[in-house]
């Protein structure tokens, strides 16, 4: 029996991707002579988690927490070990600590395998924060956890090739394993039941035909939604279109504020948080996916779960020229910009109005939900980790 335990040193009531590890381990569990289970912290003794999910009870206390995650993380890992299973690990940054010290105790065999997982770089996140004093610390323990790696023969699992080129800077991985495994998407979840479509089609009537750009997810300031309200604010008077802005976060006041300085009330409309079983709906109500992130580090280094859900209804994209994300949708349909500014944003914009017609006969071809379904389902990133995780 193989077991592989996953470490997030996030809190499961406020983490945003939790799919991504409990789809992950689900797929890994239907394996044959395969276990999984993910670990995250928690603040919220109310919170019940799901099946094959552990969670650490820890303080909100700011300064005592990490200490602590460590601490629980030890006693943890240190029954789980006991066994005599093959164990592979996956560890991130903030918990790869823990491995000398389990070591040290004797509770790192020959069964155990110990993996470093970057699921993203906690640094470079805009352009604001270049400088700060937290990007500063998460980029070196980043770097200490690859030195760390190299010296121990310890794999390495990332999310996009391109994660490679930063790592190179610091260790050579010309002899390292590394496991690729990406964002996915779960089919199940995104089968559209016509008579639910039609009720949203009936509740957004008003839409009536009119091209319809959509954004769902996370708010926040690295996301760009702000400029593309702004490109949207120079085609108002010019062309009939709406934008569909879904989700919540830490940029919501200042995109309301956006919307409502450019008096742009009857064309972006801020529909909020949903629940994730009617994000599929309102992605079927739109004929276009608009993702215009600014081209920094941090995005070069992700593969957003959206583009998966995106393509797997067979949506039109206008993206950034960003690596992975131009990957994606030269596989599927779309537009990639190579300057993310306003002119450039308005100019696609207005394009895509005026060949809606086009765009929406061609959303009948299977070719985007095709190349998901191959190579970017949570089952599909389940057998890559399982095949790659052992030699």
């Amino acid at each position: 029996m193989k077991k592989y335990i996953f470490i997030r040193r996030n809190d499961f009531s406020t983490m945003l991707d939790v799919a991504t590890w409990v789809k992950t381990v689900k797929h890994i569990n239907q394996i044959e002579d395969c276990k999984a289970e993910v670990v995250f912290t928690c603040s919220d003794k109310q919170i019940k988690a799901p099946s094959n999910v552990t969670l650490l009870m820890l303080p909100k206390l700011r300064y005592v927490y990490y200490f602590s995650y460590l601490i629980a993380l030890f006693f943890f890992l240190k029954k789980r070990l006991k066994n005599k299973d093959k164990n592979i690990i996956f560890f991130d940054i903030f918990s790869f600590p823990i491995i000398p010290l389990l070591k040290i105790f004797g509770y790192f065999d020959s069964n155990t395998t110990a993996v470093i997982d970057y699921r993203t770089f906690y640094f470079n996140y805009s352009d604001n924060e270049a400088s700060s004093f937290k990007d500063k610390f998460f980029k070196w323990l980043t770097i200490m956890s690859f030195k760390y790696a190299k010296k121990n023969n310890i794999r390495l699992s990332i999310i996009v090739e391109k994660m490679k080129d930063f790592i190179k800077e610091y260790i050579d991985i010309e002899s390292m394993e590394i496991i690729i495994w990406s964002s996915g998407v779960e089919p199940g979840d995104f089968n559209v039941d016509q008579n639910v479509l039609k009720k949203y089609k009936d509740k957004f009537s008003w839409l009536n035909e009119v091209p319809t750009f959509i954004f769902h997810g996370h708010l926040t300031e690295n996301r760009g939604i702000e400029k593309i309200i702004d490109s949207f604010t120079y085609l108002k008077d010019k062309i009939d279109f709406h934008f569909l802005i879904i989700g919540d976060g830490p940029a919501k006041k200042s995109i309301l504020s956006t919307i409502e300085k450019n008096k742009m009330q009857n064309c972006c409309h801020f529909i909020g948080k949903v629940d994730y079983s009617e994000i599929k709906y309102y992605i079927s109500i739109a004929d276009i996916a608009i993702m215009t992130y600014p081209i920094i580090k941090y995005w070069e280094y992700n593969n957003p779960i959206k583009f998966s859900e995106y393509m797997l209804l067979n949506k039109f994209i206008i993206t950034s020229k960003i690596s992975s994300f131009v990957k994606m949708v030269s596989n599927g349909r779309g537009l990639i910009i190579d300057n993310v500014d306003i002119n450039s944003i308005r100019e696609t914009i207005e394009y895509s109005c005026n060949n809606i017609k086009k765009i929406r006969i061609e959303e009948s071809k299977k070719e985007s939900r095709d190349y998901i379904l191959n190579n970017y389902t949570w089952k599909k990133q389940a057998e890559i980790i399982v095949n790659n995780s052992i030699k």
